[in-house]
């Protein structure tokens, strides 16, 4: 379905309703968006399976070019936290949006290590209102 989009830079896909179902399906086009910097899933419906699909998609994008993900308001708990912390870990991301979600104190002390490893990187996490 989003096969042959390697120019894309910026993907915006915010409220569209998206839960972990509808993201799976997009997920089979992703490793061809190779020069992806930019990605806004916020304010849909991923919960922690959906931010574990994400991970797993942005883990095995070639290029590892994304410097931004914005994630608000998506019932993201702590297995997503986890889930991402460990993929981002050494990754160039500069940006990552987490605030709105329902990631207690385990899911946010998960980044602590991620920092470390990212702290060339790693610009901004937002964790605010969980």
């Amino acid at each position: 379905m989003l096969r042959g989009f390697d120019f894309v830079v910026s993907l915006g896909l915010s409220q569209c309703k998206l839960g972990p179902e509808e993201l799976s399906r997009l997920s089979a086009g992703f490793e061809s968006f190779g020069r992806l910097t930019k990605v806004a899933l916020n304010d849909n419906q991923l919960g922690d399976a959906g931010v574990v699909l994400i991970a797993r998609m942005f883990s095995s994008m070639s290029g590892g070019c994304l410097k931004e993900l914005h994630l608000q308001r998506n019932r993201c708990g702590n297995e997503g936290s986890f889930a991402l912390s460990r993929c981002l870990k050494g990754s160039k991301l500069q940006k990552l949006f987490l605030s709105g979600n329902t990631i207690d104190n385990d899911g946010a002390s998960a980044w602590a290590d991620t920092l470390e490893a990212n702290q060339d990187s790693l610009e901004e996490l937002w964790l605010d209102y969980n």
